[in-house]
């Protein structure tokens, strides 16, 4: 049974929308639009406590601008506007994400805008099969100017973001977003790229149309960041994880990851043993995913880890990868065994007279300690300080 608000406003008897979203919501007509506004009613619970009747004695409302307000706003009040996107209160067992595709989503969006607006819109983010264009690049297709342009997508967007603009969007996004996780087990652990986020609304359009229809979403809800971080924290760049307790363990894991292959590769067996040794599944699975997504790691010849930070510091000059095969080794070598080993980490073939041409340019790196065979200096000073350290008398 309808009934009234405190401002004698017609409501439905039961309201589960958002009453504190902007008044923008209820998509009114200019006329109450621009009276609403200037009476500094901002909110639709503002709407709801300000006195029907002297909203009434208005100056410039008439009968019909009354009716607009009060049937757009009963509307909204009874889940018309979830309605819109195939949400139907009473079921709980439907979402948003399930119940229209990101593609449905936007042209359900679009339609409604003026025809112009729409076109503008959709060329400027490549909705469907286009490519995204400028505004002036719009404008001269469409024989106006660059700031005509501007203004139509302005006021699309202020409409849009009245209408859409209060959570519902990143709401029906982090659905999608759960509903991925569930159904892709190798996600499960709460660890995803960006490229797999955007897979998440990708249910009715191809991986390039979602990301345009990320953009457009994301320029709607949350102009000034990102629609993503809202529900996903970026632990390194491209990668993401969900809310709660996995960035934590995530960010701990990759410290002990990267104090454990400072120095050399590492076979990722060994890694994985040293670090996690008798775990559970649960941090088995979250090392297992951190290895091949993430960017600070690279996976070289027979299951190795290196850091990409350490891999591309001595992939600059020969006498680097020389210095990077020996530490990988862990002793010293003959050329023949260097050459193997830097194609083995760098996929690059160096003959042993470059290598030996490259170490002799570099004295202060390395030490001959046989017939075509060479170590690190930094090997000698450390076995000297063993020594030395042995040799002290002992004070105890």
């Amino acid at each position: 049974m309808p009934k009234e608000s405190p401002g004698g406003w017609r409501c439905p008897d039961g309201v589960s929308v958002d009453v504190e979203a902007p008044v923008g919501v209820l998509d009114l007509a200019a006329r109450p639009a621009n009276a609403i506004k200037q009476l500094g009613i901002h909110s639709v619970s503002q709407l709801m406590d300000f006195p029907m009747q002297e909203f009434c004695e208005l100056h410039a409302i008439g009968v019909k601008s009354v009716a607009d307000v009060q049937s757009k706003l009963f509307n909204y009040l009874s889940g018309a506007s979830l309605r819109i996107f195939g949400i139907h209160e009473g079921k709980k067992a439907t979402s948003a994400s399930k119940a229209v595709g990101t593609r449905s989503l936007v042209n359900v969006m679009l339609r409604r805008l003026t025809k112009q607006q729409r076109e503008v819109i959709a060329n400027y983010y490549g909705l469907w099969n286009g490519a995204p264009r400028s505004l002036r690049g719009i404008g001269r297709k469409s024989g106006f100017s660059g700031e005509m342009i501007r203004q139509i997508k302005k006021k699309a967007f202020t409409r849009l973001h009245g209408m859409f603009g209060n959570g519902m969007l990143s709401g029906i996004v982090a659905r999608k977003i759960g509903n991925y996780l569930d159904a892709n087990t190798e996600v499960r652990c709460g660890v995803l790229t960006r490229d797999e986020a955007i897979s998440c609304i990708a249910d009715d359009c191809s991986q390039e149309q979602a990301a345009l229809a990320l953009s457009l979403l994301n320029d709607i809800e949350c102009p000034t960041g990102d629609i993503l971080r809202r529900h996903l924290v970026e632990v390194e760049p491209g990668v993401y994880c969900v809310r709660k307790a996995v960035p934590p363990r995530y960010t701990l894991l990759l410290k002990l990851i990267k104090l454990a292959l400072q120095t050399k590769p590492v076979p990722e067996r060994t890694l994985r043993d040293e670090i996690l040794g008798q775990v559970g599944n649960e941090q088995l699975r979250l090392m297992e995913r951190m290895l091949s997504i993430s960017p600070s790691v690279i996976r070289v010849a027979e299951g190795e880890i290196v850091l990409s930070r350490w891999m591309e510091a001595q992939d600059r000059t020969t006498s680097g990868r020389a210095e990077a095969a020996l530490l990988h080794l862990g002793r010293p070598a003959h050329l023949r065994e260097i050459s193997e080993n830097i194609c083995t980490l760098f996929r690059i073939s160096k003959g042993e007279r470059a290598i030996l041409a490259a170490i002799l340019r570099t004295p202060k790196t390395f030490v001959r300690v046989g017939a075509g065979t060479y170590g690190l200096k930094v090997w000698a000073l450390v076995l000297s300080c063993a020594v030395e350290q042995a040799l002290l008398p002992d004070k105890s």
